[in-house]
């Protein structure tokens, strides 16, 4: 077993944590070693009398019996029934492992009820092993067990174990480029041939010309590509023995080979032989020779980048790059790729010195254009003239920049997420110097020009150029590099990052002349991490008080508002200098005070605005109805405004203060208070609010959850009408949805949605009714009316459909009732939901929507498509697949839609 540390998941840790009385499912990535620690597992488990029955996910073919068969056929010739009836009769219990899942696959919803199934009948443990958590059936819990990375000392434990030497510190060269356990596995077994650290395509290369027929070595290297060809053309990692022998005979009669070597594949380890599915022992080996394919058929250095760029040969970059040494060659591939990750995996090595090389010098020339760049900016700004005359800062407009390639785009990210190397970071540090220098100049020039206030033009520039926004076309790498930094590190790298960056940026947001930039980008790496600097976050603090700009401000009070914990606890003496620096900025400004309140409040500067008292009563007046002669005087101001729109107005705002941090739960306490019909009136009252906000979801749900037929006309409203102008289009679809289900419970028909008749509504009412049937599915009628509706879709409203259940499906919400609705529906007619999805696809370029479209929108809408017909698909489904399988934007979610489509014909796939 590996060794591990006090509390890692990984070795003995794990092997004692899954023999515990619980079901468990044991997650990690492909190559982490879950087989080898659950082939472990089973060896310890007879010592607790438990008998493990290891199925494994190549034996997944629908039949969870036949699996079950195969699982213990090695071992016994009696039937499965018959060993686990003796099992029972020895007093023993059976122990269910089932491996080698990868938890998306789409028999994994049946699996799991089998899995039930068997674990209730035969009073069994069950342990899974996957790469991804996934939904459990209701009355089936497994607790997660997340495998922990393998560490330099695991890899090398793993190395030489199958190279069978020493363990020592000298082996970490030969480890350091591998990060799953097949690869050191078989690097281990080579390790007497191999002089150096190898790329993972030169190991695979060795491995494979060590593992192949020594007489028939070529001609059986060629066949296995073929194999890899036809796999690849089908998009499957398996094919049927016949399949594979057809394919093996064809290979040698084209190269004159002998028919012997049919027979030394039949038992070679690069392969999987079964009793009717052969496979490559691992999907990287089958990579392996498709690349060796691809490599041998494109001699032109062009056409072989196009190839490769395309989504199903991304992964074979990898064994193709380190066979070029020419820097010109290198640079010409690296166009190919599409992975972030794998440009990552590139500057680390993974694929040889020479492309190490030549993607840092892409790099720093990327840096140097930058810089260069600099000196061509043009700026200006959008202004307007506000109600008082004075003239007002819009967004800032750069101009002049050179044309930026999408490779060097995608060199930001990488640069970005790079700056744990020194080097980087230091380069990192001159552009942010330089092009803040610029800017700053440049924003004073022209500030003094339009005559508008230097410090809001600076301020929105700031805003600007440090967000988290990527998109649209790169003027100014530095704002990209920013952008990606902020992104990769929410949440879970900030505190990496933060520790790379903190010098740097610390010394020049404290340090004259003073950085704002660096001040931003600070500001929200350190919310992410553990704030034992407190007394650098409260000067930090103080820097952006004085700053006086907006963005500032905003990101300074968040940070120290997640301090405030800490303070509390370890530096209660920094809490006086943190409130003198809160109140001084609460008396600077006018508007915007919420968060300032917000984090006084967090750090006990203020009482609750209001009583518990106040609170209750104001709840129970709403309850009642009543107002105060002020509310009657607010209510004269407004001739338009009716009483009772008034008091619905002021029992939302009553609710939306429980979810405000300023009144410190006194209204959440307060609500509680009230009895259930107090509750249910003001509930019912901020139903019928002029706008329905972010809360009005929860407003429906606590509602359906009470059961009141006072909610009706709540219901009715929300269920009859769609805001296809909300800013909130989340909210928006969510309160459709939540209001048909609460009209289900008290009408037998549907309401009817209102607004002007097009081709996108109809396709929304009709979805709008088959919502309302399917949470009556109880009655009779519910599935036919939905079957009725769904034909009715598809013929008045083919291009619509789509939009639909995209929107749906993005809509969020974490109760049961809006949980998966848009898949509960798609899976009720699975044969009109593959046409719909089929006549979407079709008419890609063509589909509507109800709502307003952003750039980016239609490609997530098509993959959506794009993804549910690889969980509705069926054979005929494919060819149309297959003609997005090469859209870059979309070509990996149709290879995924294919492989699930094969795979529930299958049923054996091999796992990365």
């Amino acid at each position: 077993m590996l060794d591990h540390a006090e509390g890692e998941t990984c070795g003995e840790n794990v092997v004692e944590n899954l023999l515990g009385e619980s079901n468990y499912l044991l997650l990690g990535r492909s190559g982490l070693g879950k087989s080898f620690h659950l082939q472990h597992l089973a060896r310890r488990a007879s010592k607790q009398e438990e008998i493990p029955i290891l199925v494994e996910a190549r034996h997944l073919k629908g039949d969870f019996t036949l699996a079950l068969r195969r699982a213990v056929g090695p071992y016994t010739e009696i039937e499965p029934r018959v060993f686990l009836d003796s099992i029972r009769k020895c007093a023993l219990k059976p122990l269910l492992v089932v491996d080698g899942i990868t938890g998306r696959e789409p028999f994994v919803p049946d699996l799991l009820k089998d899995i039930l199934a068997f674990q209730v009948q035969c009073e069994s443990r069950v342990i899974i092993g996957s790469q991804h958590e996934f939904h459990l059936p209701g009355g089936f819990t497994a607790h997660p067990v997340n495998l922990a990375p393998l560490t330099p000392e695991h890899k090398r434990a793993i190395y030489s174990f199958h190279a069978g030497i020493a363990d020592t510190p000298d082996l970490e060269q030969f480890c350091e480029a591998f990060g799953t356990a097949f690869d050191l596995t078989i690097a281990g077994r080579v390790h007497a041939d191999a002089r150096k650290s190898l790329t993972r395509a030169e190991l695979y290369g060795l491995y494979c010309r060590k593992i192949l027929p020594a007489h028939y070595s070529a001609v059986a290297a060629s066949a296995l590509r073929d194999l890899a060809r036809q796999l690849s053309i089908n998009f499957v990692s398996s094919i049927s023995l016949h399949e594979f022998e057809r394919c093996v005979e064809a290979s040698l009669k084209r190269s004159r080979g002998s028919l012997h070597v049919l027979d030394e594949l039949r038992g070679c380890r690069l392969l999987t032989i079964g009793d009717d599915m052969v496979s490559f022992q691992h999907d990287l080996l089958k990579d392996y020779f498709l690349a060796e394919a691809v490599w041998r058929d494109r001699v032109d250095l062009v056409q072989l980048g196009e190839e490769l760029s395309k989504p199903a040969n991304q992964d074979l970059i990898e064994f193709i790059l380190p066979k070029y040494t020419s820097s010109s060659d290198i640079k010409q591939l690296l166009r190919s790729v599409n992975s972030g990750d794998f440009l990552l995996d590139i500057l680390k090595g993974k694929a040889g010195s020479k492309a190490r090389q030549v993607l840092r010098e892409e790099c720093n020339v990327l840096i140097d254009n930058a810089i260069q760049d600099l000196g061509s900016i043009e700026l200006t700004f959008q202004t307007f003239e506000d109600s008082d005359e004075k003239r007002r800062v819009g967004s800032a407009l750069l101009s002049g920049t050179r044309q930026w390639s999408a490779h060097e785009a995608q060199l930001c990210s990488l640069f970005a997420r790079s700056l744990d190397d020194e080097q980087f970071r230091d380069r990192f540090f001159t552009l942010l110097d330089l092009a803040e220098q610029t800017l700053r100049a440049a924003t004073d020039r022209v500030a003094q020009r339009l005559k508008i206030s230097v410090r809001a033009a600076w301020g929105e520039l700031i805003r600007e150029n440090t967000g988290v926004l990527i998109g649209g076309k790169l003027q100014l790498p530095l704002e990209r590099i920013m952008s990606c930094i902020r992104m990769n590190a929410f949440p879970h790298r900030a505190r990496q990052l933060a520790r790379d960056l903190y010098d740097g940026l610390v010394d020049r947001a404290m340090s004259a002349p003073r950085s704002d930039f660096a001040l931003s980008l600070i500001l929200e790496l350190v919310r992410w991490d553990q704030p034992t600097d407190v007394d650098v976050r409260v000067k930090l603090l103080e820097i952006a008080a004085e700053s006086r700009i907006h963005i500032l401000w905003v990101q300074a009070v968040a940070m120290i508002q997640s301090c405030s914990a800490y303070v509390a606890e370890e530096r209660p003496e920094a809490r006086r200098r943190i409130i003198e620096i809160l109140e001084g900025m609460l008396e600077s400004v006018r508007v915007d005070t919420i968060g300032i309140l917000e984090a006084l409040s967090g750090f006990g500067a203020m009482d609750p605005p209001v009583p518990l008292e106040g609170a209750l009563d104001e709840f129970r007046r709403a309850a009642r109805g009543e107002l105060s002669e002020h509310d009657l005087f607010l209510i004269s101001l407004e001739p338009k405004q009716s009483r009772d729109q008034f008091l619905a107005d002021t029992a939302y705002g009553l609710l939306s203060r429980i979810f405000e941090d300023i009144f410190q739960g006194v209204y959440s306490e307060a609500y509680d208070s009230l009895d259930e019909g107090e509750k249910v009136s003001v509930l019912c009252r901020a139903g019928m609010a002029a706008e329905a906000g972010f809360h009005i979801s929860w407003i429906l749900e606590q509602l359906i959850a009470n059961g009141s037929a006072l909610a009706a006309p709540i219901y009715q409203r929300f269920a009859s009408f769609l805001d296809k102008d909300s800013p909130f289009r989340q909210d928006a679809v969510g309160a459709l949805i939540l209001g048909i289900a609460g009209w289900a419970t008290i009408s037998a028909e549907p309401c009817r949605l209102e607004g002007q008749e097009t081709p996108d509504l109809r396709a929304w009412g009709l979805v709008a009714q088959m919502l309302f049937w399917m949470f009556r599915l109880e009655s009779a009628p519910g599935k036919a009316r939905i079957e009725s509706l769904w034909k009715c879709l598809n013929r008045e409203a083919p291009l619509a459909a789509a939009d639909v259940f995209y929107e749906i499906s993005v809509s969020g919400g974490f109760s049961e009732l809006r949980k998966d609705v848009h898949g509960k529906l798609m899976r009720l007619l699975p044969n009109e939901t593959r046409k719909m999805l089929d006549t979407s696809l079709s008419n890609k370029d063509s589909l509507t929507s109800l709502f307003r479209v952003w750039q980016g929108r239609d490609i997530e809408r098509l993959r959506f498509v794009i993804d549910s017909l690889g969980e509705f698909g069926i054979e005929a489904n494919i060819e149309l697949l297959k003609s997005s399988a090469e859209d870059a934007r979309v070509g990996a979610a149709a290879i995924a839609a294919i492989k699930k489509i094969r795979n529930r014909e299958r049923g054996f796939e091999t796992t990365r």
